[in-house]
């Protein structure tokens, strides 16, 4: 049922992430889990995505976009 945000017509940016979240809730697997969370936060991050990414590799982490379901 994995939906894109492309799908997601109507609402503001909020609406349109509660409404992709809740259609990619139930995807299986940690990896597309992952991917569900990187879409949120490169969404929500806009033009800062890279940056936040940055500073959290930096932090000794290394940042998983996942695999789209």
């Amino acid at each position: 049922m994995a939906k894109t945000w492309d799908e997601l017509e109507h609402g503001n940016i909020n609406e349109r992430t509660c409404y992709f979240i809740m259609q990619n809730a139930d995807v299986d697997g940690a990896h597309h889990k992952q991917w569900v969370l990187d879409q949120v936060l490169r969404r929500l991050a806009g033009a800062a995505y890279s940056w936040l990414i940055e500073m959290y590799e930096q932090c000794g982490a290394e940042w998983d976009s996942g695999i789209a379901p």
